[in-house]
């Protein structure tokens, strides 16, 4: 009977301390070797995501520069040698001056021109290039065009036909609410102002063409709208509709955080503050392509130049035979992931137009910027209306 009893306690003893530390060691490893697997595939698809973000952020950018650049010039360029590109572009909405500026432009566009007082003087063109202006010391890109349909040519002004009112020789496909641009060579102003928001021409057609509307402006700080629209050489452009939200008179900038901004200079939605486009753009670039012929062909010649002497912002808005010699511009941005890695998993340098060996531009990043991870995008978009030949004067 006792030996019965005896052998049952041996069996029933249990796990022993070692067999316990052994199992624990095991699990132990397993637990780290899948903990291990888990941390990797969530680095790796932290790093997917925002190597994907960035593809998706770079791509929405450049499509959004695309459109605008494509667009600049739009309504005026075939007019380059008839006051309207070049002219001091002078605006209100619904009563209150938008330009020129009184104060700078909103962060990151306030370096436009070189502060509030040169901002001021910003003059019609297709497409202009702020070099380092932004906050962030990359480019400002400035695009201006229209998109009425009235096709690419600015209709001659006749003469005032009483209060708010100006002759055309014909006002077909005028509409009610368009948004027009009033200029003249010997004034060197230009007005933006507005159709009647009750215009609607007989069958026949007439030549008067009421003004009235949220843009109306009749006066400048230097000219009036009847005395522009009085001249001789005076000249009407279609801008857009205020119906239609086509306004198309931006420009785009980086800010802090890696930020691409657009503002709407003519600010067609009612805000003064600029928009946020994308985020994780830590660079803007951009050079001219130009027809450096002897006498514009409106044919690029394969070169590009970086917005320097002629080309300089300041230079180029005044001198319209100078613009009429750009077919295209040359982006590069430097794009950034949103994810901060462990280790430094990028070079000290990137560099943007790397084959052009005078105008490449390098971006050094500090230690703290190599965590994350970049990618340089570079595109050429050609200016669609400044590639065909503008009659002479």
């Amino acid at each position: 009977m006792l030996l019965r009893a005896a052998a049952g306690r041996r069996f029933a003893r249990g796990v022993s301390l070692i067999e316990l530390l052994v199992a624990m060691a095991l699990g132990l490893i397993v637990v780290l070797a899948v903990m291990s697997m888990l941390v990797v595939g969530e680095a790796n698809r932290r790093t997917t995501t925002g190597t994907n973000d960035m593809t998706q952020t770079g791509g929405f950018a450049v499509a959004t520069l695309d459109r605008a650049l494509r667009s600049a010039g739009a309504g005026f360029a075939q007019g380059f040698d008839w006051g309207v590109m070049g002219c001091k572009l002078h605006a209100a909405r619904n009563g209150t001056n938008v330009l020129p500026v009184s104060a700078a432009f909103p962060a990151p566009f306030a370096g436009l021109l070189g502060g509030a007082t040169d901002s001021a003087d910003l003059r019609l063109a297709p497409v202009l290039i702020g070099q380092g202006q932004s906050q962030t010391g990359s480019d400002i890109l400035v695009t201006m065009g229209g998109s009425a349909a009235l096709g690419d040519l600015p209709r001659l002004v006749r003469g005032n036909a009483g209060t708010q009112k100006i002759l055309l020789d014909n006002t077909l496909g005028l509409q009610a609410n368009d948004v027009l641009l009033i200029s003249a060579k010997s004034a060197g102003d230009c007005v933006v102002t507005q159709v009647d928001g009750s215009f609607a021409p007989p069958a026949g057609g007439t030549d008067t063409l009421p003004l009235a509307g949220l843009y109306f402006r009749a006066n400048t700080t230097s000219s009036s709208l009847a005395g522009i629209a009085g001249s001789a050489d005076a000249y009407m452009t279609a801008l857009g509709n205020q119906d239609a939200d086509n306004l198309q008179m931006q420009m785009f900038g980086v800010g802090t955080g890696g930020i691409l901004y657009r503002y709407d200079l003519l600010r067609s939605t009612g805000s003064s503050a600029a928009e946020p486009l994308a985020e994780g753009v830590y660079a803007l670039r951009a050079l001219y392509a130009v027809d450096s012929s002897a006498t514009p062909d409106g044919v690029w010649d394969g070169g590009y130049v970086a917005p320097t002497g002629d080309y300089t912002i300041k230079t180029l808005m005044k001198t319209p035979d100078t613009q009429r010699r750009i077919v295209g511009v040359r982006v590069a941005m430097l794009v950034r992931s949103p994810v901060y890695e462990k280790t430094m998993v990028s070079p000290a340098t990137y560099v943007l137009f790397s084959d052009q060996t005078a105008l490449k531009y390098t971006i050094s990043l500090s230690d703290d910027d190599r965590h994350y991870r970049y990618r340089v995008i570079d595109t050429v978009v050609p200016l669609r209306n400044l590639l065909m030949k503008q009659p002479a004067s």
